[in-house]
């Protein structure tokens, strides 16, 4: 924690918020950075006397928020590190969640929360609820905010936080780290109080516009070291930011390319490897879906699917245990390692494989589900017509009944090759809809039904008769 010139009101908050943690394994590492309020000197003092996990750096002279912030992580002796301003609060509970997921899957090295605001007289509002890890959605602006929870020996590895991006330098350090991992997890919870004062971001996006620089070249540098050809500019919203080539939008594929052409030409190497083996989003989640969330799913499931089904994202196997108890034979396919293992002690057969690649022969099943995949993978089409491959009667497919739809660098190159520029902000379920009725004319879409899960509102439609193969 960086501490400068605060009221030291909201400073007491702010360490009373580490002190109050559920779970006592924390120390609190401040950097205080030359404040001219003695008062604030003071008051850290009294802190440490009171508890020996609270240690202070009393620098001599201002370093400003990215210095102070290098000089609070040398004192780090932890294996990750957490990051609290010094008029936030966290929530009684945000260290022990953290340290749940870690306890359940420790080899995941950055972990984000949902956030809402905190008015000076500390009424709490305006939550924000965060789409799971998206890396395309990081370069449009940095929606982890707070709270972000890092592997220490990460930070330390690329270099910490880097003097001329202050403001963002946060965003400029998980731009750099999560180039190199992707083990990134959400914590679908609002563990994080984020103070709106006069002046600061929180109380207005565009009150330090010097961030905005800051982000803009942040994510202009992490452009350049992933090999993608483009310049940043920005949005007319405030924060958020655009990525255009010298001749069109990295988005908008050029008319004689295929949609799997124009989505590769936007993914570069390393992003095509990782949606390759790491493509659904149930990896980076905190959980998966509930027991209750799994029977409203076979609830639309179970009429439809054949004697012998195939799951595509089976997540924990619930839907597969389930089928396996009404006498079919169902089998689960997921690369979401973490919870492959559990899943094979719910159901007979699981495989880890890829959605593009199915090991299965022509015909194999009578139906299979994708279960929000499509979105995540490399190939999407490929996907599809794999499915149709091994599928007697039919495919089910999930995608997310959410207007807009959420960033995902597919849609976008849908929404820009097959849409006028009027809807380019706002892709909706009914315009992904008519893209799939217009892309495969063989296909009848038709909506089921509504059901919910850890990732909010999904719609259920079945897509009949890919290829030649009968409808359900």
């Amino acid at each position: 924690m960086p501490v400068y010139n605060i009221d030291p009101r909201f400073l007491k908050e702010a360490v009373d918020s580490v002190l109050e943690q559920r779970d006592p394994r924390w120390e609190l590492c401040i950097a205080e950075d030359a404040s001219p309020r003695e008062d604030v000197r003071v008051l850290l003092r009294e802190y440490e006397a009171r508890d020996p996990r609270i240690r202070v750096n009393y620098l001599p002279e201002n370093h400003g928020m990215v210095g102070a912030y290098g000089k609070a992580l040398e004192m780090a002796r932890g294996e990750y590190a957490a990051f609290l301003d010094h008029d936030d609060r966290l929530h009684p509970d945000a260290l022990l969640r953290v340290a749940q997921a870690l306890e359940r899957w420790p080899d995941f090295d950055l972990l984000f929360t949902d956030e809402d605001k905190l008015t000076p007289e500390g009424k709490r509002e305006d939550p924000v609820f965060k789409p799971g890890w998206r890396p395309d959605l990081l370069l449009r602006y940095n929606y982890l905010c707070h709270l972000v929870v890092c592997r220490l020996s990460l930070i330390r590895e690329v270099g910490g936080f880097r003097e001329g991006f202050e403001g963002s330098q946060d965003y400029d350090l998980w731009l750099r780290v999560t180039e190199k991992t992707e083990r990134v997890m959400h914590i679908p919870q609002v563990l994080y109080h984020w103070r709106r004062i006069p002046g600061s971001a929180a109380a207005k996006v565009d009150a330090k516009p010097v961030a905005f620089e800051s982000s803009r070249k942040a994510l202009q540098e992490a452009l350049l070291r992933r090999g993608i050809l483009g310049r940043v500019e920005m949005n007319a919203r405030p924060g958020l930011f655009n990525i255009v080539s010298l001749e069109r939008s990295l988005f908008q594929p050029p008319q004689n390319l295929s949609l799997h052409d124009a989505y590769l030409r936007f993914l570069s190497r390393r992003e095509r490897e990782e949606r390759r083996y790491l493509g659904r989003e149930d990896l980076y989640s905190p959980g998966p879906p509930s027991e209750t969330s799994s029977q409203e799913i076979l609830s639309l499931l179970s009429p439809l699917c054949g004697r012998t089904h195939l799951d595509v994202g089976c997540g924990l196997g619930l839907t597969v245990q389930a089928l396996e108890r009404e006498g079919r034979r169902a089998v689960g396919l997921d690369v979401a390692f973490p919870f492959l293992r559990e899943a094979k002690g719910r159901a007979s057969l699981i495989l880890q494989g890829d959605a593009q690649n199915l090991p299965f022969r022509e015909g194999s099943f009578e139906t299979v589900s994708l279960t929000e995949v499509l979105e995540h993978l490399e190939d999407p089409e490929r996907a599809l017509a794999e499915a149709a491959r091994v599928a007697q009667r039919g495919v089910i497919v999930t995608v997310p009944n959410l207007d807009p739809l959420p960033e995902c660098a597919w849609y976008n190159v849908i929404m820009h090759q097959f849409f006028d520029s009027s809807h380019r902000n706002f892709f909706t379920s009914s315009m992904l809809r008519r893209f799939l009725q217009d892309r495969f004319p063989y296909v009848r879409v038709i909506p089921f039904g509504r059901f919910f899960t850890q990732s909010g509102s999904d719609l259920f439609y079945h897509l009949l008769g890919i290829g030649s193969r009968e409808p359900l």
